[in-house]
């Protein structure tokens, strides 16, 4: 599973709806990975700006999952091929990609207001495609 259709939701540099403790917009696109009728995924979609509504093509890179307050909140983290042009790993990401890691972390942080959001996890696309693809195998 490398390459999924996002729809955006929020573009870069606007408020994302439940985020907005400060004036503070996005650095990301938020979007959601239809994984079959009616089960969607949230997702970040690093790269430049899209129009809310648009449809595009993302490739997998990792699961960025934390708690807010009581309930644990997991946004596959993705990109198109405009943020990088060669196929990006995991590990590739975490390295060389180390400040946007950090720059997503921490402006949940500032969002969610002094100890709303804890537990921050990184890990592998591949954990990414377990939870796209969880309810599928339940079955």
């Amino acid at each position: 599973m490398s390459e999924l259709e996002a729809l955006v939701s929020v573009s870069a540099g606007e408020m994302i709806p439940s985020y907005d403790k400060l004036s503070m917009p996005s650095f990301f696109n938020i979007g959601s990975i239809s994984i079959d009728e009616g089960s969607t995924a949230s997702t970040i979609i690093l790269g430049p700006r899209k129009n809310k509504g648009k449809r595009i093509k993302v490739s997998n890179l990792a699961l960025f999952s934390f708690e807010k307050d009581s309930s644990r909140v997991d946004y596959v983290i993705s990109y198109q091929n405009d943020f990088f042009s060669k196929q990006l790993d995991f590990e590739t990401f975490m390295v060389q990609h180390h400040d946007i890691k950090e720059s997503i972390e921490s402006w949940f942080k500032a969002q969610c207001g002094l100890g709303h959001c804890s537990n921050f996890e990184w890990s592998s696309e591949y954990k990414a495609y377990l939870k796209l693809n969880e309810k599928k195998l339940k079955n």
